[in-house]
């Protein structure tokens, strides 16, 4: 399918793009490089030793790295060699770091170094992360709505915090969420900022007018057309987020150039369709998220507002599960509160599962 995510390799930072940001004066420290341009084990960057390449894609490297003293782990990313004397491509490697940084939310990815290579490539020093993409989650089975609810409620808080600063994102997916499981506790990072379009102090973008940026089975109409976007454009990137977290499969499928024009033009499943037992609620959240006209999206707050009144109903829905346990073991079938556990079982139940869904 493309750049459709489903079709990413499962290595966990294969399908990131990390970011650091620029320090004045940064002096990068480091061994001579060998001649394919890889960094050895052992070279030294800014006090972080290389332990182990993690991937190489087009735009640049990433390397796992640990330093020798403190022991903190760090990855550090690495801009192409074809890239390294292109001043647009550098620039943009510089906005992206520094994006991320200025940020400065618990749900975005930490950084927090930047440099250059005794051969001119630029670099950037991110967090460590252990866990997986919530694309690697989705393709690993179907995640129970609570889960999905945390997931995009951590989400919107790193969304509120980037368009806080005038950074509309514009690649809102699930490779680009990462979970961590930290003290059994689920956290969301924000990655990839590469091609976010951010207001300059002087009013100028960093992304040109008339470009398409994003992926296709995840942009907004309006990113399809290369126009100018504002946040709603990130929101309807979430709610097609939501909807293949919900669903185990995404709105448009297909081809991603037929898929860029079915985001243009045609209506989104009804959820109710493909989840007879779906809230109303979260079913209202989801199309008006996908509208094809920006102005008719909830605001992020409104779609935090009815995410966390579905997060009460679900710990309450566990209650009565509870009760039913409880009940059968107990063998009280006649008990007038088992029967009312059993509708209310019947009218929330789950969606289906992954296998009922075509691929």
């Amino acid at each position: 399918m493309g750049t459709d995510a489903r079709t990413a390799p499962q290595k966990i930072l294969r399908r990131h793009t990390l970011a650091g940001w620029q320090r004045d004066g940064a002096a990068a420290r480091s061994e001579l490089l060998p001649d394919d341009s890889d960094l050895a084990r052992g070279t030294v960057i800014d006090g972080y030793e290389i332990v182990a390449k993690l991937a190489d894609g087009g735009m640049a490297s990433i390397y796992a790295a640990a330093h020798p003293v403190l022991g903190r782990r760090a990855a550090i990313k690495v801009i192409s060699p074809r890239l390294a004397g292109s001043r647009s491509a550098v620039d943009r490697f510089v906005v992206e770091a520094r994006t991320a940084n200025q940020i400065a939310h618990p749900n975005v990815i930490d950084v927090f170094g930047y440099g250059r290579l005794p051969d001119g490539r630029s670099y950037f020093i991110m967090e460590w992360l252990a866990g997986e993409t919530l694309g690697a989650r989705i393709r690993g089975g179907h995640i129970q709505l609570g889960e999905t609810i945390e997931i995009l409620l951590q989400t919107c808080d790193a969304l509120a915090a980037s368009h806080a600063r005038g950074i509309v994102h514009r690649d809102i997916k699930p490779d680009n969420l990462f979970l961590t499981y930290e003290a059994a506790e689920l956290g969301v990072k924000l990655l990839d900022f590469g091609v976010a379009r951010v207001r300059s102090q002087d009013g100028g973008r960093h992304t040109e007018v008339g470009t398409f940026v994003g992926t296709p089975h995840y942009c907004s109409p309006e990113q399809t057309r290369g126009v100018p976007v504002d946040e709603r454009a990130d929101i309807y990137s979430l709610g097609v987020t939501a909807f293949e977290m919900i669903f185990d499969v995404l709105p448009f499928e297909g081809d991603p150039v037929d898929v860029l024009a079915l985001q243009q033009l045609a209506p989104p499943p009804r959820p109710s369709a493909l989840w007879p037992g779906i809230p109303a609620s979260l079913e209202r959240l989801l199309l008006e998220m996908l509208d094809k006209t920006p102005a008719r999206r909830p605001t992020l707050a409104r779609v935090r507002e009815v995410l966390r009144d579905l997060r009460l109903r679900t710990l309450e829905d566990e209650r009565y599960y509870e009760v039913i346990e409880v009940l059968e073991a107990s063998e009280s079938i006649d008990d007038e509160r088992y029967y009312d556990a059993l509708e209310l079982e019947v009218l929330l139940a789950e969606p289906p599962q992954r296998s009922a869904h075509p691929h």
